[in-house]
């Protein structure tokens, strides 16, 4: 089944709502199948990496983030997921790795304004 791109953009509005609503369990299911129909979808990955740190699975979150940034040659537009893989590699004791992450986003946010 294809969906179209508008269709596409519904579900991602739903599992955003899901999310903001604290349906975490709605939102993986939702982006989950999005994923089993659209595997690359950079999306989802997103989505799932916030509702992976927010269940408090650090692993699973960086998983996410490098599939949602995988051939991207700038990461300028994912600066906020540089502040969510801190987080996360923070929680797994990588505290060299998050701080990194860090000085990231402050480079990339900096250079914005």
């Amino acid at each position: 089944m294809l969906l179209t791109s508008e269709q596409r953009q519904t579900l991602y509005i739903l599992g955003y709502l899901y999310i903001r609503m604290g349906l975490n369990d709605s939102a993986e299911r939702l982006f989950k199948t999005i994923l089993s129909l659209f595997p690359e979808d950079k999306w989802s990955h997103r989505s799932l990496a916030v509702i992976a740190m927010r269940k408090g699975d650090s692993i699973s979150c960086l998983a996410h983030i490098y599939k949602a940034v995988a051939g991207e040659h700038s990461i300028v537009k994912h600066a906020p997921l540089l502040l969510l893989q801190a987080q996360a590699l923070w929680n797994l004791g990588r505290y060299s790795e998050s701080r990194t992450s860090i000085q990231n986003y402050i480079k990339i946010r900096g250079s914005r304004t």
